[in-house]
């Protein structure tokens, strides 16, 4: 039988090809692993600066709600408190004269029947 005899200087190319992928693949991987973690810091990043901004417009309106300007703009819009001073009137809005016509026209048919209504509804009497 012939056996073939593999000399050491025949390995030597294959030995460092297999440890060079080796080497190759674990780069890729080491490679695709700080770009993740890159990006996951860029997101973070910029989560965090919108939620400082976040912060800074909470802050801006605790400073306003504890401004006296806003304590009696609540006051007198929302709790309906007045200075001693102050005298609130009230005015009702004017109604056009179409709507004044079918109110009154509403109010004399409340006491007809039903049938009645129907017809001047539909303007017969």
């Amino acid at each position: 039988m012939n056996v073939r005899k593999i000399s050491r200087k025949s390995l030597y190319p294959f030995v460092l090809t297999i440890i060079l992928i080796i080497l190759l693949t674990n780069s890729v991987k080491s490679i695709s692993k700080l770009k993740s973690g890159i990006r996951r810091i860029d997101d973070t990043k910029e989560k965090i600066a919108q939620l400082q901004e976040e912060n800074s417009n909470i802050h801006e309106k605790i400073k306003y709600a504890q401004s006296d300007e806003y304590i009696e703009k609540a006051s007198l819009e929302e709790l309906n408190l007045t200075k001693p001073d102050m005298n609130i009137l009230i005015i009702d809005p004017l109604k056009p004269e179409n709507q004044r016509q079918n109110n009154e026209i509403q109010e004399k048919n409340t006491n007809n029947s039903n049938y009645m209504m129907w017809l001047l509804e539909f303007k017969f009497l």
